[in-house]
């Protein structure tokens, strides 16, 4: 599977957490890969929820959808760039599609998701893609994101200060929607399949603990009935 790799979640406690940081500082078998940045994403579902129900159904073929920006959205700053993710998930493996996105000269937070929304749909269509179904948006969230990878190319990413905005209306702006905030640590590794040995000593060596986490489904969970423990 071309371009697919494992994307394994953890959700440690306080001991297991503060074990990995020191180690991370200390050891030279992980190395920074980017500076810390706030990490923003709006996801996009059917009306019948199709991508929650898959994962609580824990279908092994499921799908995503998402735009998601790095930091403050500047139209300005060409490094500062948009792109609508397609997540396809094929049992325990994972890839993405990525499609930029340009959003006119205004801030972000003053667009509603009908107008993102029409934004991707006619830019991705330039491009041959039509989107099977129509997507709305339904949630927001935005953290900050810790970047690591070992020197056989394991990638560690830690998340930490969560906040979830539930995505109540199309027409109002995003500035405008109710935040719930998270007060906790989402480490994941991120590895090729030639690379899942190595990844195990590494999970193995922190007593990490496997979980499944997606923020999409953790999100909505604030702001419907849905449970998600």
């Amino acid at each position: 599977m071309d371009n697919y790799r494992y994307e394994i979640k953890f959700n440690p406690d306080r001991i297991a957490y503060y074990k990995l940081i020191n180690y991370i500082d200390s050891s030279s078998d992980f190395m920074k890969s980017y500076l810390d940045r706030k990490v923003n994403s709006v996801y996009f579902d059917d009306s019948s929820f199709t991508s929650i129900r898959d994962n609580l159904g824990g279908f092994a073929d499921r799908i995503k959808y998402r735009l998601r920006w790095y930091d403050k959205y500047d139209p300005s700053d060409d490094q500062c760039i948009l792109n609508f993710e397609k997540k396809i998930r094929n049992g325990r493996l994972g890839s993405k599609k990525h499609f930029p996105i340009i959003i006119p000269d205004m801030d972000i937070y003053e667009c509603t998701p009908n107008d993102l929304y029409n934004f991707i749909s006619y830019q991705i269509s330039k491009s041959g893609i039509i989107l099977n179904n129509k997507l709305f948006a339904s949630l927001m969230v935005s953290y900050l994101r810790s970047y690591y990878v070992s020197f056989s190319g394991i990638r560690l990413t830690i998340d930490r200060d969560i906040n979830y905005f539930g995505i109540t209306a199309q027409e109002k702006p995003l500035s405008s929607f109710y935040k719930r905030h998270q007060n906790t640590n989402v480490i994941e590794l991120k590895f090729n399949p030639e690379q899942r040995l190595e990844a195990i000593n590494i999970i193995e060596k922190f007593s990490l603990v496997p979980v499944r986490h997606s923020k999409y489904t953790k999100g909505m969970s604030f702001f419907t009935s849905l449970s998600y423990l």
